[in-house]
């Protein structure tokens, strides 16, 4: 009688990328899983209270650095994604922001909407009905290209800081080892549940976008998501807390 090998999958996200810079993590990052197949991206959109004096994103920059340190941005928290796309636009659009955590995207938004905080750099499924609702202005979506969620919301690149991009990605791993025709299997089917109408119209209706990616491209774009927030997480000095 054959012997059956219990598959282990696991769900790994930009935290994935991040948490190897923040913590001592007991396992390698990239040798330790077998990549199996890349789901959904939602890109992060810039945000800021109605009233803030800044109607595009070349205004909110001008503005930051009219008042370096002044202006405020909310995060849900010290390493989250809300807080690695504020210190990413910082970085390269070269303004002074101050950061101010919060616990939870909620409470964030919430804190922007009020005015309290100014600006926000939440994902558009937290981010889209404050925007519909007119309680926050959308700058520009942190995607390669607009938002299906927001088709009238310009790049951030295209508005006026070129080479910024942040985007939440969620993704499938297998314990490193998983035999090739196996992750191959387990990829087919994952990208034809990905194919139906379904659930096509369930991530579009959440301003997720579905991402076909190989396996090995999968894998890549996880090396480059490890390099690229560890630079953030290194020039913009921020440590666990």
């Amino acid at each position: 009688m054959r012997r059956r090998t219990a598959i282990r999958l696991l769900i790994v996200s930009l935290a994935s990328a991040v948490n190897p810079w923040l913590y001592t993590l007991p396992y390698d990052p990239v040798k330790s899983f077998a990549p199996v197949a890349m789901l959904v991206a939602a890109p992060n959109v810039v945000t800021v209270n109605p009233g803030l004096p800044a109607n595009n994103i070349r205004e909110l920059v001008a503005l930051a650095k009219a008042k370096p340190g002044e202006l405020q941005y909310a995060s849900s928290g010290v390493g989250t994604f809300l807080h690695l796309a504020g210190e990413l636009f910082k970085i390269t659009a070269d303004v002074d922001i101050l950061h101010i955590p919060f616990r939870g995207a909620g409470p964030a938004l919430i804190d922007v909407v009020g005015g309290h905080t100014k600006v926000a750099f939440g994902s558009v499924t937290s981010s889209a009905a404050h925007i519909r609702a007119g309680k926050l202005r959308a700058l520009g979506v942190g995607s390669v290209t607009r938002s299906a969620a927001l088709p009238d919301v310009p790049t951030v690149a295209e508005a006026g800081v070129p080479g910024y991009e942040a985007s939440n990605w969620i993704g499938l791993v297998a314990t490193g080892g998983t035999p090739e025709p196996v992750v191959a299997r387990l990829h087919k089917d994952i990208s034809e549940i990905l194919d139906s109408p379904e659930v096509q119209k369930l991530f579009a209706s959440e301003g997720a976008d579905i991402v076909h990616m190989s396996t090995a491209q999968f894998g890549a774009y996880m090396t480059s998501e490890i390099d690229k927030w560890g630079r953030v997480v290194k020039q913009a000095g921020i440590k666990a807390q």
